[in-house]
Parts: structure tokens; C-alpha cells; sequence
């Protein structure tokens, strides 16, 4: 800032030259592009540290359902309205409510009721559940997520089969295939995919603690699903909604290879996490299917950046790596296999 005298023989204050103010801009400009990353990295470990205390909120909850009733929930079971039945049927984030503070709404739903809105089967729009219609429980919500809290618009009818119902970030864990101890009657190649009989929770039955032999500790029972592959395509489980159940109603030893499963809430692992080509390479070595949110081998993914939160059994929350090998990544889904001291 330049001083001149006046014409009485003072001092003139004048104004900042158009170098110092262009000079002040850029200093101000400078200091934006410091601080902004760093607030945004703030930001998402604020993020980052919801998703881990939704994961322990379901954790605790599965153990207090374990608890109360011996066993863990069932993973996904049919209903009877619509063309397969997952429209009444009901996957393990329902049967957990009681135990995650939400009794209120548990306790009005009605079991012979629709649990989603679905555009191509026949059977009722939330019949007897309107409760559910645009309803969101934050706990399977992920602030960090790709997709909005309750999909509605036809676009997303390319990636998700429903209006008005929630879109869950976290998904159960049926097993993993190939399956890490090399068992060929622990995997079944259906329709849409490979069903492994290894994990925590499985179709239209329910596990206790007994049959974790590999220890709490070491597997994995829920995961984040709430990025997309490269393609920008949301591939996870949410195809008829949170809430939709399967649309077989056989247990595993009782499924014959080949017919139609498909189901909302569970996945059947077979990539590792973050895994961005999601289905689009083509099925896996045994028929692994990942390529539609309505197939059986869908990848856990996250939009963190570098890897997706992963729950234990025990209720403990990690973070796994996208560079963790596949192997690795599956032995910690199967609950069986042996392999203790993977990660």
C-alpha cells in the first residue's frame, strides 16, 4: 500500500496496488488448497468412524440375539407373495431389530405382510408393512456411501428392483468360494452363482457358536457394501430392498445345483475387498456370479478409499485392505476351514 502527501502537506493513505491485492488472492488461494484436503480427510475419518460404530451396533446385536435365542438369525428366508417370494420373505437385518434398539418398529410389523415395493412381481406395495415405505434406520446406513438412502427413480432400476424401500451398506456373509479348505461339497454353482455352505449365516437356517470353529475372532459375519466398481455400477445385494428375503426356501444340504436362488442381505464371497471389476470379467472359476445386485457373489466395497470395514464375529470392526489377497479375504469369511491367523 502506497502513502503520498497532499496538497496541505499530509499524508495520503491510498489504497492496495492491483499487484498486492492479486498477490493477497493468491496467498488466500494457497491457503484454501492446504486446509481443504485437510478438512475433507476429517470429514471422512468422521465418516469412516460411523460406519465402524454401525458395524459394532450389529455386532452387539448379534450377540445379543445369540444370547436370547441359542443360535444366530437366519441369513434370508422365502415368503409367499411374488413371483419368487422375497417380497414377504426376510433376511437377518429385520430379525436383529429387537436387539439394536429398534423394538418399536419390530413390533409392528406384520409377518404376513410385504416387506418392499418390487415393479416386477405381483403381491402389494408394503401390504400390511407401510411402516417401511421410505423408512431408514441409520444403522445400516454408511455416511460415506455411493448411493442415496432410499432409491426411487427408474434410472436405478438398472442396479436395484425397487421404489420407496432402503438401501442397506452392509451385507451378511454366507461363506466363501472357492472354499479355503478346498472341500468341493461346502459350494453349490446355482443359477445366479456359487452358494458356499462355510460362513456365519446361511438360507432358511440359522448357526449357533458352536459351529464357529475357526473362533469369533478370526470371521467374518457382516461387511460393507456401499461403493461401486469402476464402471460406476452398484453391485450389492439390495435388489428388492433392505429387508427382502430369498427366493428358494431350501436349506443348504437340501439345494439341488442349478435352481433359481437369489435374495437381498447375503453374499457368497469370492473377490477380495474393493474389487472393481466387479462381474464384468465374466463368472469365476466355479461359476461365481457378481455382475447384478441380485447375484449370488456380490463384493464387499466401500467408498473410504483403500479398503471396507469387515465385523467379526466377536463384534470387533477392521478395516480390510484392498491389497489383502483373496485368499487371505476368504478364509476370514468362512468359519470352518481352519485357517486361524490369516490377517
Amino acid at each position: 500500500m502506497r502513502n503520498t502527501l497532499n496538497w496541505r502537506g499530509g499524508v495520503k493513505r491510498g489504497g492496495f496496488t492491483l499487484v498486492e491485492l492479486l498477490v493477497v488472492i493468491a496467498i488466500i488461494g494457497i491457503l484454501i488448497g492446504l486446509l481443504l484436503p485437510a478438512v475433507q480427510a476429517a470429514r471422512e475419518a468422521a465418516r469412516r468412524m460411523q460406519c465402524t460404530n454401525n458395524l459394532k451396533q450389529m455386532g452387539l446385536a448379534f450377540q445379543n440375539y445369540h444370547d436370547v435365542h441359542n443360535n444366530f438369525p437366519f441369513g434370508a428366508i422365502k415368503g409367499n407373495h411374488g413371483a419368487y417370494g422375497t417380497l414377504s420373505g426376510r433376511n437377518w437385518r429385520l430379525f436383529i431389530l429387537p436387539f439394536a434398539e429398534q423394538e418399536s418398529l419390530y413390533s409392528q410389523l406384520r409377518w404376513d405382510g410385504v416387506v418392499t415395493h418390487s415393479a416386477y412381481e405381483i403381491g402389494g406395495s408394503f401390504t400390511n408393512n407401510e411402516i417401511l415405505k421410505k423408512h431408514v434406520i441409520d444403522m445400516y446406513v454408511c455416511p460415506s456411501a455411493y448411493w442415496k438412502k432410499i432409491i426411487k427413480d427408474a434410472q436405478a432400476k438398472a442396479f436395484f428392483d425397487m421404489y420407496e424401500a432402503q438401501v442397506a451398506n452392509y451385507t451378511g456373509i454366507v461363506g466363501a468360494s472357492p472354499d479355503p479348505a478346498g472341500r468341493a461339497d461346502k459350494i453349490k454353482r446355482m443359477d445366479l452363482g456359487v452358494v458356499a455352505d462355510n460362513g456365519a449365516l446361511t438360507y432358511n437356517d440359522s448357526r449357533g457358536m458352536s459351529a464357529i470353529v475357526d473362533g469369533t475372532s478370526n470371521t467374518f459375519i457382516v461387511g460393507e457394501q456401499a461403493g461401486v466398481n469402476e464402471y460406476g455400477c452398484p453391485y450389492n445385494a439390495n435388489y428388492e430392498g433392505a429387508w427382502a428375503g430369498c427366493s428358494l426356501s431350501k436349506k443348504f444340504s437340501e439345494m439341488v445345483p442349478g435352481e433359481h436362488l437369489y435374495g437381498a442381505g447375503l453374499t457368497t464371497v469370492h473377490k477380495g475387498p474393493n474389487y472393481r471389476r466387479a462381474g464384468l470379467e465374466g463368472a469365476g472359476p466355479n461359476g461365481e456370479q457378481n455382475n447384478a445386485s441380485y447375484t449370488l457373489n456380490t463384493v464387499f466395497d466401500s467408498k473410504h478409499g483403500g479398503g471396507c470395514n469387515m465385523l467379526h464375529i466377536d463384534g470387533s470392526v477392521v478395516f480390510a485392505s484392498e491389497s489383502m489377497s483373496e485368499e487371505v479375504f476368504r478364509a476370514m469369511c468362512s468359519r470352518d476351514d481352519g485357517q486361524t491367523n490369516q490377517q
